[in-house]
Formats: C-alpha cells, structure tokens, sequence
C-alpha cells in the first residue's frame, strides 16, 4: 500500500472521529432538551442523574453509529476516491495487486501513487466541518433557549389563604373590675414578697394591654402569655419541687417519702408526713442500714438538685441526714436515749422545712388563684393553654409498707374541686335551670349555669356598685377555693 493512501486513510479517519463526537454531541443535547421539555410540561419531577443518562446515553450511542458508518475500510475506500476523482479504478487496481509482483503492477502502482499524491486537497476545515458546528451549535441555543424559558415561568401563585375575620373585643367593666380585684388580692396576699412583687405587676401591664387591645385573638395571646409568666415566675421559687425531683429516683424509700412530704406542700403536717422515716431510724432492728441507706442517697440528691445550699429545703433535708449519722455515730446503746435525740432531729427539720413550705404553699394558691380568675374572666379553656410547669410533678413510688399514699392519690372528701381544694360542697341544691327541669342536684353540676347568668348579669344587668363588688368576690372566692383545713 502506497504512503500517499495511508496519509488519505488517516485523514479520512480522523475526520469521522471528529463528525461522530459533534453529531453525538447534537443529538444528544437535542434530545436532552426535548425530554426536558415535555417532561416539564407534564409536572413530572425527576432526578439530575435521569437527565444526565438520557443525554449521555443518545450521545455516545448515535456517535458510534456514525462513526462505523463513515469510516471506510481499504477497499471501500479505494472505490470512494476513484468514483470522487474519476481515477478509472487505478486506486482499487493498486490496491488489489499490492501483494503481488512484476514490472507492469510495478508501473501501474507509480503511476497510481502519482496520481494520489496530485489530488487536490478536499477543502479547509469550516468546508469540511462547518455543517457539523452549525448543528452542533443549533443544540446547544435550543437547549439554552429551553433552559432559560423554564427559570423565567412563573410559579402559579397559592390559592389564597381563607381569611378569618377577627372577633372584636373591648374589655367590659365586669372584666375590669374583676381583674382589678384579682390585682389587689394578690398585692395584699402574704406569700413570698418577690413573687408578689413580679405577679402584682404582670397582672397590671395585663390590664393595660387588654385596655388597648380590640381583637379576640389579641386579648386571649395577652392572657395565655400572662399564665404562662406567672407560672413560669412561680416555678422558679417551687425549690421544694427541685428537691423533691432529685430524691424520687432514690433507692432507699424514706428518701423517696421524704420527696412525697415535700410535694403535699402541708408545712403544719410536714413532721406527721416524715413519722415513718422516724420510726425506722429509731427501730433497733434496723436503724443503723435505714439512716444510712438514707444519708447516702440525699448527697447523691443535693449534688443534682440545682437548690441553693442557703435555702431552707436544702438545709432541712442536709441536716436530717447529716445530724442522724452524727447521733449514730456516737455509739449510744440506750434506744430510748437515743430516740429522744432522733426525735429533736425531726423536730427541727420539721420546724425548718414545714416553715419553707407553708411559703410555697401560699406561693401555689396564689398562682392557682391568678391562672384560674385569669381563664376565667376572659372565657379561655384549659385546653388552648400550653403544658404548664405547676401542673407538672415528679412520679414517686413509695414502698407498700411505709404507711403513706403515692403522691399523686389525692384525698377526695367530697366539693367541686379535687386534692386539697373544694370549690364546694356536694350538698343538692334547687337548680331551676338543669337539663332534665328544674330539681335537686349537687351544687358543682349548678355551677356552670349560675356562673354564666352571674357573668351575663354583670356584663349587661343594672347592678349597684356594691352588689357588683360583692359578686365579684363571691366567684373569686369559688374560683380559688379554700383549703380543707379551713
């Protein structure tokens, strides 16, 4: 084979090469931009990757095929350049006797690779290619086109949200009054003066906001962020809860009772409560491992208790557990000797700690009484209230023989209300408004409908000033309770 063909053949080659890559290349960004098209139309949300192999995949296959299809083998190519330059077949006659020998296929061969090396060359390279670009180039603007189209189509705009219509609200003189007489209840209340002080003035900028406020929806955010406040303020003084926290988890179960006296929050009956841990830790059968077991367990508590060493809780529990170790220390083998000094302990704990919680204990009513007058005056459920920290006590298990309820079994002893608050009591009262006639029955089902006549006469009734007043105090009244002990 003459080294004029080898030069054709690897011209030729080269340029199916380079037609295949832009043919490939413009078909496959061709049909690139049509999947995206229809795609897009259809709402049809798919992968980057999916897109990725449709391109690459039409692109590599299409110009394979045009590559096998352009590059020619010798003999096809030995015809294509006698047919283009009308050679009268001297290239595939040279090509066929390229084996062979002799001095007339010697002549014909130079005379054949003459002529080879004569031929004109087929053109530059925009002659030879531009119809490629140009394709190539069309691709590549109809899919900038369609890229483009798509980022500027605008999003359809939401269906528009239903509007509400607020409900106007303008405080009455009932709710005025009512919550200026909750105001100067608690301003004269005595429970803990720092927390009067910060309750006192959370209910009076209340009052001010609900004076400027004229939507229903405004003034029941103003209340609930109220109760939440209040709440929030009294649950940062409730050390008595903090403490009582870190103890339920204890193993030894005195620990455990003492947390439970300290959630009934019943300062006068606190040394009654804290008996049975006193008559373990003077039983001379087991006295030593129960003072122990319960001094151990009380460090581990105070570590994790968060209340300050100052504070009378603190104090309190340290000392018992603390000074009963002291006394056993001392090796006194007199039992009754030695429950007289372990009774002093307690009575001083008692003395320290039912003191503390007497003043948590009126701390809570006045929280209680705030929330509750609160929901109320401005007709907020419990239900649009978020979780609130007062409500929430620690589970405590207590051992099946130690005398004491779980604290969270609560005495019912009959009235409207549960735990240590009656609202009333169950006595049957004449309701000519209930729902099966007019009757007997337990005052607490009456106490929905008469509230809401009270309610709707005062808001709208032709009352005196002083039967207004005493009204308003009367459900107050109810709506704090009184303590059992009253």
């Amino acid at each position: 084979m003459s080294e004029g063909f080898r030069k054709i053949k690897r011209s030729r080659f080269g340029e199916s090469i380079i037609k295949s890559v832009i043919f490939g290349l413009s078909l496959g960004i061709f049909i690139l931009t049509a999947v995206i098209f229809i795609l897009h139309r259809a709402d049809a949300d798919l992968s980057f990757s999916f897109y990725l192999l449709i391109g690459s995949g039409v692109a590599i296959i299409s110009g394979v095929v045009l590559f096998l299809l352009l590059n020619k083998s010798d003999k096809a190519l030995a015809r294509a350049l006698d047919e283009e330059y009308s050679l009268r077949e001297k290239v595939r006659t040279m090509l066929a006797f390229s084996d062979e020998e002799g001095e007339m296929i010697e002549l014909q061969r130079k005379d054949a690779e003459k002529t080879i090396n004569c031929l004109p060359r087929r053109g530059s390279f925009v002659r030879r290619f531009g119809a490629w670009i140009a394709a190539f180039t069309l691709s590549v603007a109809l899919f900038v086109t369609n890229a483009v189209a798509i980022s500027l189509e605008k999003e359809p705009a939401p269906p528009p949200e239903e509007v509400i219509p607020e409900i106007p609200f303008a405080i009455s003189e009932f709710q005025v009054g009512a919550l200026e007489s909750l105001i100067n209840t608690v301003r004269t209340s005595d429970f803990d003066t720092a927390l009067r002080l910060e309750m006192t003035g959370e209910l009076e900028d209340l009052l001010i906001t609900l004076k400027q406020t004229n939507t229903e929806s405004k003034m029941k955010k103003a209340v609930i962020q109220a109760v939440v406040s209040i709440d929030l303020m009294t649950e940062n003084t409730a050390t008595y809860k903090r403490m009582a926290s870190a103890l339920a988890p204890s193993a030894d179960g005195n620990a455990r009772l003492f947390a439970a006296a300290l959630l009934s929050l019943n300062g006068e009956g606190f040394g009654e409560n804290i008996a049975p841990i006193k008559d373990d830790f003077t039983n001379k059968t087991v006295y030593n491992e129960k003072i122990q077991s319960f001094a151990s367990d009380v460090r581990s508590a105070l570590a994790i208790s968060g209340v300050d060493e100052a504070d009378p809780i603190y104090i309190g529990v340290l000392a018992l557990a603390t000074d009963a170790e002291a006394l056993l220390a001392r090796g006194l083998t007199n039992m009754e000797a030695f429950g007289g000094e372990m009774g002093k302990i307690f009575n001083s704990v008692s003395n320290t700690v039912g003191v503390s919680l007497s003043v948590h204990h009126s701390n809570k009513a006045a929280r209680d009484l705030s929330i509750n007058t609160l929901i109320d005056i401005f007709g907020i459920s419990r239900d649009e209230l978020p979780p609130l920290l007062g409500d929430q006590y620690p589970m405590i298990t207590l051992d099946p023989d130690s005398g004491s309820k779980d604290e969270n079994d609560r005495e019912d002893s009959g009235g409207y209300g549960e735990g240590n608050e009656k609202y009333g009591s169950n006595d049957e009262i004449y309701d000519p408004f209930g729902e099966n006639g007019a009757g007997y029955v337990p005052y607490p089902e009456a106490y929905d409908s008469y509230h809401k006549a009270i309610v709707d006469l005062l808001n709208y009734g032709d009352l005196d000033a002083e039967t207004r007043r005493m009204l308003i105090q009367y459900f107050l009244r109810l709506s704090d309770g009184t303590t059992k002990s009253e």
